[in-house]
């Protein structure tokens, strides 16, 4: 372990002991902002690139602290749901500067196998974008227009063949970017033109997420041989498309709802009427998703009823089996918890709980020393991605899709999983395409 690695462990320990000193939301909430900002130019600085635990607390700080930021409220179970999310942070952090770096050996290099003829691959990939753009087209121009809240209270839910193609949709164009780029040694503009009707048709449905899957994915393909060592030049291209992701997401957010889709857009509406930068950005372009309210509601319903005890986070070994075989399979955390409180909810409505949630379900605070596990398992994710990143195989796509999978991995752990295992099965699908044994 270095020296930085301790000096970031103990700093993040003595923090959280000033955190439970703090009884004020929003003053929590603005100390954390400052700190962790810090914290993360300096990682970047220090490592000349931008590791997936900068990813980790960039999601957190544009998902869970942006809420716990806006807050203004005296409410005992918020107060303690508050410090319980960022010291669970601080805890997965520090689980990911225990775990040294470590150089791993992939053992296949995809650039040395022979890939297939392009009069077979070019008409097979573009014959999937055309399929994906027409099954979805319709489905996403109705949301747009008439705004994704509308259709929610419609009920959301669609074949098992539009769920498969909506997969695709996330990690095609980073195989269209390492395909035309490396493999072709074409132009950029050439997936780029490919990948325009997959952006298009997410950014219609309204879902940021899925949006910044295939982004991410797509940006980081192309600039993956830059990742292991950054210029100055590099980062400044990723504080660009990380501006304009921001915009983007900003104004898909207002023209997903039929309430403020026919109002005037601007990017920095200082709604809540304070001054301070970090008010300011939390209610302008990041995005709370009620991960502390629905916090603060299971620390309220566990003070008289019994923690789940492992069954919460099982979900995710059985989420693949169909109800029509499995009537009676238990539900998302997100989908029934929110019912026992709370009304109004479409059928496919769920809530997110963010990466503490199922933990804290089953096993109550015990759950802070499970999520140290996950900061150690980001270091490995780490370790797996520095060793693609060095090779030019097509192993850098799944290297790629990391990124998302991480940010994504804050708001809703087993939602983001699902989503990753599915792109798991279509990046061995295309290597098969792709590539001749």
């Amino acid at each position: 372990m270095k020296f930085k690695d301790l000096i970031f462990i103990s700093f993040f320990l003595i923090f959280s002991s000033i955190i439970l000193l703090i009884d004020d939301c929003n003053l929590l909430g603005q100390i954390y902002f400052y700190v962790i900002v810090v914290y993360i130019g300096i990682s970047i600085f220090l490592n000349k690139r931008i590791q997936l635990i900068d990813v980790w607390n960039v999601a957190f700080v544009f998902i869970i602290l942006s809420e716990i930021i806006l807050l203004d409220t005296s409410d005992k179970y918020f107060i303690n749901a508050s410090k319980y999310l960022l010291i669970a942070n601080n805890i997965v952090n520090i689980g990911y500067a225990l775990l040294p770096n470590k150089e791993i050996i992939i053992e296949t290099s995809f650039p040395d196998i022979r890939n297939r003829s392009q009069l077979l691959i070019t008409p097979v990939i573009i014959g999937i974008v055309i399929v994906y753009f027409l099954m979805n087209f319709k489905e996403a121009f109705y949301t747009f227009t008439v705004g994704r809240n509308v259709v929610i209270r419609e009920g959301e839910g669609g074949s098992f063949v539009n769920t498969i193609f909506s997969v695709i949709g996330f990690i095609l164009p980073a195989v269209l970017a390492y395909y035309y780029v490396y493999i072709k040694k074409k132009s950029l503009l050439i997936p780029i033109f490919l990948s325009v009707p997959i952006f298009v048709i997410l950014f219609l449905k309204g879902t940021r997420f899925p949006l910044l899957f295939s982004l991410l994915g797509f940006f980081i393909v192309t600039q993956a041989k830059h990742f292991n060592k950054m210029s100055l030049k590099h980062f400044f291209y990723v504080l660009l498309i990380l501006i304009t992701l921001s915009y983007g997401t900003s104004l898909m957010r207002h023209f997903r709802s039929s309430t403020t889709k026919d109002s005037e857009f601007h990017l920095f509406d200082n709604s809540v009427n304070r001054s301070d930068l970090p008010s300011i950005l939390s209610s302008s372009i990041m995005s709370p998703e009620g991960i502390v309210d629905m916090t603060a509601l299971m620390f309220k319903h566990f003070e008289t009823n019994d923690h789940l005890y492992g069954a919460s986070s099982s979900f995710i070994f059985y989420f693949w089996v169909p109800r029509q075989i499995w009537p009676d399979k238990p539900t998302m955390l997100g989908n029934w918890f929110i019912r026992l409180y709370r009304g109004g909810f479409a059928e496919g409505h769920s809530a997110s709980f963010g990466f503490t949630g199922d933990l804290y379900a089953d096993f109550g605070l015990i759950s802070l020393i499970l999520v140290f596990f996950i900061g150690v398992l980001l270091k490995y994710a780490e370790n797996y991605k520095n060793a693609v990143f060095s090779q030019e195989g097509f192993n850098i796509v799944m290297g790629a899709m990391l990124y998302p999978y991480v940010f994504f991995f804050v708001r809703s752990p087993i939602t983001s999983t699902t989503m990753f295992l599915g792109m798991l099965f279509f990046y061995y699908l295309f290597k098969k395409i792709i590539f001749v044994k």
